[in-house]
């Protein structure tokens, strides 16, 4: 069970992860962390958890649900780097992220933005800062809020890691810094996917 609150309601969300993906995802090699972006997630995160989150979200605009989401990735997880959880660094696919106890903001990032195209269908990015790594969206969004212009769409800025941050927030040791956009939008070879 991972719990959370948004907007002064707390939320729960069941799932029951099985050990053998866990433990086939723990025996792969660590791969090029753009690749972890890519990875189709299993049938509980696709379905399971998808389904629950759209049945909560389902009421929302679609600025308030990538928010909802945001606030379950920031929240429903504690923080904690690599070397201090694994020993070393350990990119995790996103049902390890549901799994293990703590995540990183590569971490976070990598099931934000699975959860973002799964259950909003939404075009994502991940932002490549030095020494974090964040998401941003393409989605409306009212109001001040830092974005990032990629080819000829501006995206706003998710940060997955930046506890209670809304869309268009990013940490502030990271706001003047400009971040590799990675388009999700197109295969990792950079062909547009259909």
């Amino acid at each position: 069970e991972l719990a959370f609150r948004f907007r002064e309601e707390k939320y729960r969300v069941n799932l029951a992860l099985p050990k053998a993906r866990i433990r086939f995802l723990d025996t792969l090699p660590q791969l090029p962390l753009r690749l972890y972006f890519y990875a189709q997630p299993g049938y509980m995160v696709t379905k399971i958890l998808v389904q629950q989150l759209e049945d909560i979200v389902s009421p929302m605009s679609q600025q308030e649900a990538a928010n909802f989401i945001l606030r379950f990735v920031q929240n429903a997880f504690e923080y904690e780097i690599d070397g201090e959880q694994f020993g070393e660094e350990n990119y995790l696919y996103p049902e390890e992220t549901l799994y293990y106890p703590a995540s990183d903001c590569e971490d976070r990032a990598i099931l934000f933005t699975t959860l973002i195209r799964e259950v909003l269908g939404l075009d994502v990015a991940a932002l490549d800062y030095p020494g974090h790594v964040a998401a941003a969206l393409d989605v409306p969004l009212s109001g001040e809020g830092s974005r990032v212009t990629f080819e000829d769409r501006t995206l706003v800025v998710a940060d997955p890691t930046y506890i209670s941050a809304r869309l268009g927030m990013i940490m502030p040791d990271f706001a003047d810094q400009e971040p590799r956009v990675l388009p999700l939008w197109k295969s990792p070879t950079g062909d547009h996917e259909g």
